[in-house]
């Protein structure tokens, strides 16, 4: 059976969107240093940065390993569409597999952006060791 619908809204990446939302009990010990750090910060014409979100160490060092392997995979720089062929017996979400993989790829500068790969296959095969990525270069179908 086949299930599709079509949907006018734009869709954004959960990925780049956060907000930090403080408990009240907590904001109301903490409001009166941030409201003069602000003031002071203010003063002296610098910009206030109190906290930052930031990519796990273990997630960045797999991205890096990752980037590496596309390096000695690829040759060189592909510059045209790609489409991708992932498998992989991890359990992980497999739309953050997804951005992982993606940003790795960009790391490697084997593509330059993400916006490159117009597909993208992935397949989770239970007993599957590691993770396996092809990469082809998009030959789009000529008219028939």
């Amino acid at each position: 059976m086949k299930y599709s619908f079509r949907a006018d809204v734009k869709i954004y990446s959960k990925k780049n969107k956060y907000e930090i939302h403080f408990a009240k009990h907590f904001w109301s010990q903490i409001a009166g240093i941030v409201s003069a750090m602000k003031n002071a910060y203010k003063r002296a014409n610098k910009p206030l940065s109190l906290y930052w979100i930031d990519t796990r160490p273990e997630v960045k060092q797999a991205e890096q390993l990752l980037a590496w392997a596309a390096k000695r995979a690829i040759p060189a720089p592909i510059r045209g569409p790609v489409m991708l062929c992932i498998r992989t017996g991890q359990r992980n979400d497999l739309d953050n597999l997804c951005g992982s993989i993606f940003d790795a790829l960009e790391l490697s500068g084997r593509i330059a952006n993400d916006k490159q790969i117009i597909r993208a296959e992935i397949e989770r095969v239970p007993d599957f060791k590691g993770l396996e990525i092809a990469i082809i270069e998009w030959e789009p179908k000529e008219a028939a």
